[in-house]
């Protein structure tokens, strides 16, 4: 149940209700005038702000921050991540810190997307760096 909503006229898709929690909270919100909107006129703004405060920018390549959160998830006790995927794209993942529980929940989002062309769901041990299980298991 939304807390809070309103219709966003969709260009590709006409007039429709939509919630207002922080990911479609950012999906309707316009940028400001001069606020950047491309990678490089975000990081050009970041570079002033931390040259300004005497800091520098330290990049991180994906697989750096991939591993920063596996090690942050781990310290957490959280042990088990599940990835879903759709057509190659992720769009969902949670963590869970007993097998039992990971498994049961790998089990349940593969009831759930069984009908879905193209859905993939792969349950990890991080600690162990190994495949536990993947839907399909063909592909």
């Amino acid at each position: 149940m939304a807390a809070s909503a309103r219709v966003y006229d969709s260009p590709d898709h006409g007039p429709r209700w939509v919630d207002l929690c922080l990911p479609h909270m950012v999906l309707t919100s316009k940028p400001a005038p001069r606020m950047p909107t491309t990678w490089e006129g975000i990081f050009a703004d970041l570079r002033e702000v931390t040259a300004e405060l005497g800091l520098t920018m330290c990049p991180v390549s994906p697989q750096e921050w991939e591993e920063k959160g596996r090690r942050a998830a781990l310290r957490r006790g959280w042990r088990f991540q599940l990835t879903i995927s759709v057509t190659g794209q992720p769009t969902l993942h949670g963590w869970s810190s007993g097998e039992a529980t990971a498994r049961e929940r790998f089990t349940a989002r593969v009831s759930k997307y069984q009908g879905l062309p193209g859905a993939r769901i792969v349950l990890v041990d991080e600690a162990e760096r190994t495949t536990l299980a993947v839907w399909p298991d063909h592909a």
